[in-house]
């Protein structure tokens, strides 16, 4: 009986230290937010594997929409291809990431042109695993990322319906005047009030901040209880001046957590 317990015992031991080592064998892993503005090709595939084998197994983000994707944390080797064929690369680049941190990757460009830029996140006003609102109750917070080829923006809040009494900022980025927003800059969050029944709407006109021209003349951003309170909202102004289609400006919307 001794011999037995004794073994039942050791057994225990053995296995609560491969248990514990297993855990602290488990990688880091790191959240990457990518958003596809690549005009030419329907979606593509991102893997921080950098490995043809795993695209099957990847979910393709389509053009005017973003994801999340995980990796690792240490170097990378970061591989973007057409989800109609992974041999066609459309992006690479080493990553050096940290643990716990959040990153977003911006693919723009066209499928002869392609370019993208990679951003460390450490701003964030909500966080997506705090059930309790970091901030101010009853808003949502919005930035705005410029992907406009080569030319610096100029963002006007141009009205809002529904209004809460609470003030809103006047401009984005800056309260007043409006300052340009540079091409691959990403602007600062703003604090837009919501109310706790109905929706409201917030619109916007992107203009060229060289010459004035409008490139969108109005985009609304509707929020409401069920859609938009308590979020980051990060608005990726795409395009080309004059283009059409795809390359045509416009505006994506993509929500950062809850």
């Amino acid at each position: 009986m001794k011999n037995i317990l004794s073994y039942i015992c050791l057994s225990l031991v053995v296995f609560c230290t491969l248990g514990c080592e297993k855990d602290e064998e488990k990688p880091s892993i790191n959240t990457i937010r990518v958003i596809n503005t690549l005009s030419g090709v329907p979606g593509v595939k991102v893997n921080p594997a950098g490995s043809n084998s795993f695209y099957a197994k990847i979910p393709v983000i389509n053009f005017g929409t973003s994801n999340f994707i995980f990796a690792e944390t240490n170097a990378q080797n970061l591989t973007v291809v057409s989800s109609l064929d992974s041999n066609k690369v459309l992006h690479q680049e080493n990553l050096s990431l940290q643990s716990s941190k959040i990153y977003s990757l911006y693919l723009h460009g066209s499928l002869n042109n392609p370019s993208a830029f990679f951003a460390e996140e450490n701003n964030f006003p909500y966080i997506k695993l705090d059930r309790t609102p970091a901030k101010a109750d009853s808003v949502t917070y919005v930035r705005f990322v410029n992907l406009v080829e080569n030319i610096p923006l100029k963002i006007n809040l141009l009205g809002y319906t529904n209004s809460p009494a609470t003030p809103v900022r006047t401009h984005v980025p800056s309260v007043a005047p409006p300052t340009s927003l540079n091409f691959k800059a990403v602007s600062d969050w703003s604090k837009y009030p919501a109310t706790a029944a109905t929706s409201i709407a917030y619109n916007f006109e992107i203009r060229n901040a060289l010459t004035d021209e409008v490139l969108i003349s109005q985009y609304t951003l509707t929020i409401t209880p069920s859609a938009g309170y308590f979020k980051n909202i990060s608005l990726i102004v795409k395009g080309t001046i004059g283009g059409t289609d795809q390359q045509a400006p416009g505006i994506i919307r993509s929500n950062y957590y809850n």
